[in-house]
């Protein structure tokens, strides 16, 4: 890199100068911060005495994508990840090849972010940070070019040049799956699809084609890395494609529908990864169903309103159908992935109740799985930023 000191020195020029005028930009003030007990003394010129994992880890409610490893032209090591959530958030670490720590941390979003965790990302690095070294440290935020940005970094601009700041994953990478908007979206839409065998392919023929000329922290090893566990169960599942919509729902293997002795049906719907369940019943009359209460082996009860907003038909002359589709809350689909359903009961006119069968229980396990299919398109989105 050219002049590491330039930039550095007017971004921390423009932190002081702000605050000096009162401006919406600052330095976060330096108290030093009392040493634990038994901690390590750090060198200044070690860096920040903070690793870039140990970092990731206080972004609490954070989807953070793994780690990239880099070394620059200079030697500069870079680690860098960005988080599946909205603002396009990066972090990214600046360690001199003789230093065991990194000098320099920066958080970049958006230049519209306004989600408070990029400030408490920086009280909780400096909060352990040892006292030490952080004396010397300077950190505060401004806007960037595009981005904003949120930096800590030693007042010793010997070490870096900013002037050659690399903010996007492109400036370290020659090749990545999804530098091609086309192969992106071609492998939504094999995912749309329920093609999760042609995913396979198409991400193989790249990394082929590729060779030994393919990076190491190419996306292409974390979209098969993601597809493993749903390749391995698709014998389990039935994919069941729409044409007015142009997508999948994936469904457990055999249990596609409602019946006389099916109330419970579990599916995932390729294009969002939403987990739903059918619920509902075949009957000699209608009841007229209120609601539908699920009971689970650790006897607690998930409620499902039925009501007017449920559904009723005629199957074959002779029964009639109540049913209603749900849309899954995080919560419901975590007790359910936790404690199986029992029994199912309707409650209107009359009540039914009835046992769940084994292929009822085992569906929401095996169904459950495919929630992960929106993880490529968040991916592709966090990645194709990055070119």
């Amino acid at each position: 890199m050219k002049t590491w000191c330039c930039l550095c020195l007017v971004l921390l020029l423009s932190f002081v100068a702000t605050a000096c005028v009162g401006g919406a930009v600052g330095i976060v003030s330096a108290e030093p911060r009392p040493p634990e007990e038994g901690e390590p003394a750090a060198e200044t010129d070690d860096g920040l005495g903070i690793t870039a994992e140990t970092i990731i880890g206080m972004a609490r409610g954070r989807n953070w994508l793994p780690l990239h490893r880099f070394e620059m032209a200079d030697g500069t090591l870079v680690n860098t990840a960005g988080s599946r959530g909205p603002g396009n958030i990066r972090l990214l670490t600046f360690r001199h090849p003789d230093a065991d720590y990194p000098s320099t941390v920066i958080f970049r979003a958006a230049s519209d972010f306004r989600d408070p965790l990029g400030d408490e990302l920086l009280r909780s690095v400096r909060d352990e940070i040892p006292t030490e070294i952080w004396g010397s440290a300077v950190s505060g935020s401004a806007i960037f070019g595009d981005w904003r940005l949120f930096l800590i970094c030693l007042n010793n601009p010997a070490d870096f040049d900013f002037g050659q700041l690399p903010l996007t994953l492109g400036e370290y990478v020659n090749s990545d799956f999804f530098q091609s908007e086309e192969r992106g979206e071609a492998l939504i839409n094999l995912r749309n699809a329920g093609d999760f065998r042609g995913m396979e392919a198409l991400v193989q023929g790249y990394i082929e084609e590729l060779g030994i000329a393919i990076e190491e922290t190419d996306s292409a090893f974390l979209i098969l890395e993601q597809l493993a566990p749903l390749l391995a169960a698709l014998d389990h599942v039935e994919i069941v494609y729409d044409n007015s919509t142009e997508t999948a729902r994936i469904f457990y293997r055999g249990l596609t529908d409602l019946g006389r002795d099916v109330s419970f049906v579990p599916y995932v719907t390729a294009a969002d990864g939403f987990v739903n369940v059918l619920i509902g019943f075949h009957h000699d009359w209608r009841i007229f169903a209120e609601r539908a209460r699920v009971h689970l082996t650790d006897g607690e009860i998930i409620t499902f309103a039925m009501g007017i907003d449920a559904n009723w038909d005629v199957i074959g002359g002779a029964e009639i159908r109540e049913s209603r589709s749900f849309r899954l809350s995080a919560n419901n689909m975590g007790r359910l992935h936790d404690a199986r359903g029992e029994t199912i009961r309707f409650e209107g006119d009359q009540n039914i109740e009835r046992d769940l069968s084994e292929a009822e229980q085992d569906a929401f396990e095996v169904v459950y799985l495919f929630r992960t299919v929106s993880f490529f398109e968040s991916l592709r989105f966090a990645m194709e930023l990055e070119f």
